[in-house]
């Protein structure tokens, strides 16, 4: 079940696996960040009034609107069931059983902030896709860092002086799907 990337604990225990997330933390950091460039416009939605013009047909053209899950769910209340059952992944049946049946509870829960993705197709606003973020924490045994391996660590985890672990917080693209049907006429 693809729900399971969120309930899994990190924990590294030896010392050569330590050294080398340490090693990809320290890479990454070094990295540029790259600009990212839309092909399409690309807006995100996070007022009630806009996300109800969703739902009239010819509003939105030749864009992406990104909105909230929750915040859609309290625009459109239950009927958001009805509306998430249109969406069709069949290449990943975990990736639509998520979004069908888990998103709007692990949203409630906090478990994980799910975005939809919606475009103008054939005049009307459909999902085109979604993706579920959340925060993951791994655990870094103390013992298995010693000198300035720890202090190098220091630098991206916080050490919790009554435990024996590092923890590093780290983002999560728990799940990320799009409409197959819609793909084969446009790109994503």
């Amino acid at each position: 079940m693809a729900t399971k990337s969120f309930f899994k604990n990190i924990v590294i225990k030896d010392k050569k696996s330590a050294l080398n997330f340490l090693s990809a933390l320290e890479n990454a950091s070094k990295k540029k960040k790259k600009d990212v460039v839309m092909k399409a416009r690309v807006n995100d939605i996070d007022d009630e009034e806009t996300i109800k013009k969703l739902f009239f047909k010819g509003n939105f053209k030749m864009a992406y609107y990104i909105t909230n899950l929750k915040k859609l769910y309290n625009v459109v209340g239950d009927g958001i069931h009805n509306l998430l059952q249109d969406f069709e992944c069949p290449l990943n049946g975990d990736v639509e059983y998520f979004f069908k049946h888990k998103s709007i509870e692990f949203s409630k829960q906090g478990l994980a902030e799910t975005f939809v993705v919606f475009s103008s197709y054939k005049d009307e606003n459909v999902i085109v896709g979604y993706f579920s973020l959340t925060n993951k924490t791994t655990k870094i045994k103390k013992d298995v860092l010693k000198g300035k391996t720890k202090k190098r660590m220091s630098r991206f985890a916080q050490f919790d002086d009554g435990g024996k672990y590092f923890y590093v917080s780290l983002p999560l693209i728990g799940q990320i799907g799009k409409k197959v049907l819609y793909v084969l006429e446009r790109e994503i």
